[in-house]
């Protein structure tokens, strides 16, 4: 017999699913503010159970490993991303990055560059010091339009519909939670999965608060959400990444954090391949309630519309959901004004407890006898009844495997 050359997945990389706690029964939990000091207060501090460490210490004891596949891309996906990326963003060295990383968490000044892009709160731009490339995710008020730099006035119009109240709380929350996913160190820049967030800085002229800029690295990469990308991958290059995509979000909840806004578009595959996961404005704790719904429209778990309590099955449902986009689907029929209506949330409560059928029903690519066990598992994400769903990134991640390879899928 041949010898296993596969690589499996650590319970370092993938964590296992932690069981969510009774409630009435909560753990007492320590209050742990992550990040350097700042003269103002960046939202709210993050709760993480006293016992997690203990957690993750026994479920890395008894857990199975998960097989991540590490054959190439496809040559149409290679050659598409050798076409659309550059080979390296800069021209220094890993050590050299780390140094310029480290200064600006220290505070060192940088120089604003070109635009890149926009999202729903927030524009991005290429920034540079020393030579070391990486990103800036900026929000501004009002005042900016007065006192700002003229340069990138205009860039923020768009977004006036979000309060700056709202865009300050979520670029905060990415701060802390990514200063929790990375350690606050630069030791881990351009090796985890999540990006690395440097610093938050606040923007200001004549003594006026103008905005808030988050410094962070810049991923050479294209968003999972790029049509030419998504028809450049083969099957077995999509089964792949989305392997890779249960470790990414294991990774996350090993941390007891859930990311509350999984979609295609927050995830990066980089030139070799390799999937990045970002954004994490709206990211809480495990056991967390909200007062308001948070997420994307499309991508939203029931739990999340009507404002139970949220857990890793929150992001398990996303992931079906977007799975489904990757093989040629469409995302949920959500309207945001629907999602506010009374008898709309106690629909979602009720779908919550007692249906058991899947919010994903076809997958175009995925048709047929030859692929059902596939997609059966991408749907069965996506039961509306919470304790139905797959519960944890690692069953799903095995999931996915056996029924690719049974479908004859070489991954």
């Amino acid at each position: 017999m041949a010898a296993d050359n596969r690589r499996y997945l650590t319970p370092e990389e993938l964590g296992q699913s932690v069981p969510r706690k009774t409630p009435g029964a909560p753990t007492p939990p320590s209050q742990v503010t992550v990040g350097p000091a700042s003269p103002r207060k960046l939202g709210d501090t993050l709760t993480v159970d006293e016992n997690l460490d203990q957690l993750v210490k026994n479920m890395r004891k008894n857990a199975t490993p998960v097989y991540l596949p590490e054959n190439p891309l496809s040559d149409a996906a290679t050659n598409y991303l050798s076409a659309t990326l550059p080979e390296r963003l800069d021209s220094l060295s890993p050590a050299a990055r780390q140094e310029q990383a480290q200064a600006l968490m220290d505070g060192a000044s940088y120089n604003l560059g070109s635009f890149l892009d926009r999202g729903a709160e927030s524009v991005l731009y290429n920034a540079t010091i020393n030579g070391f490339t990486f990103c800036v995710k900026s929000i501004r008020n009002w005042k900016d339009r007065w006192f700002g730099d003229p340069r990138y006035k205009g860039n923020q119009g768009k977004l006036a519909s979000v309060s700056y109240k709202t865009k300050y709380k979520h670029l905060s929350n990415e701060f802390k939670v990514g200063q929790l996913l990375n350690n606050a160190s630069v030791a881990t820049l351009g090796t985890q999965i999540p990006v690395s967030i440097f610093s938050l800085r606040k923007v200001s002229s004549v003594a006026l608060e103008l905005g808030w800029d988050l410094l962070m690295e810049r991923i050479n990469g294209i968003d999972l959400g790029t049509k030419p990308l998504q028809n450049a991958l083969s099957l077995e290059d999509k089964v792949r990444v989305c392997l890779q995509i249960c470790k990414a979000i294991g990774q996350f909840h090993q941390r007891n954090l859930i990311h509350l806004d999984i979609k295609p578009s927050n995830f990066m595959m980089e030139r070799s391949g390799r999937i990045r996961l970002i954004d994490f404005g709206i990211s809480v704790p495990t056991g967390f309630q909200k007062k308001t719904i948070a997420g994307t429209a499309g991508f939203m778990s029931p739990e999340q519309i009507c404002r139970a309590e949220l857990g890793m099955d929150t992001d398990i449902f996303a992931l079906g959901v977007t799975f489904s986009l990757l093989f040629g689907a469409k995302p949920l029929n959500q309207d945001p004004n629907d999602a506010v209506q009374k008898d709309f949330r106690h629909s979602a409560a009720r779908d919550m407890e007692k249906n058991e059928m899947t919010a994903v029903g076809e997958i175009p690519e995925l048709t047929g006898n030859a692929y059902r066990e596939l997609a059966d598992v991408i749907r069965n994400c996506t039961v509306y009844r919470r304790d139905r769903r797959i519960p944890s990134c690692t069953l799903l991640a095995k999931q996915l495997q056996n029924a690719a390879e049974n479908c004859g899928l070489n991954i």
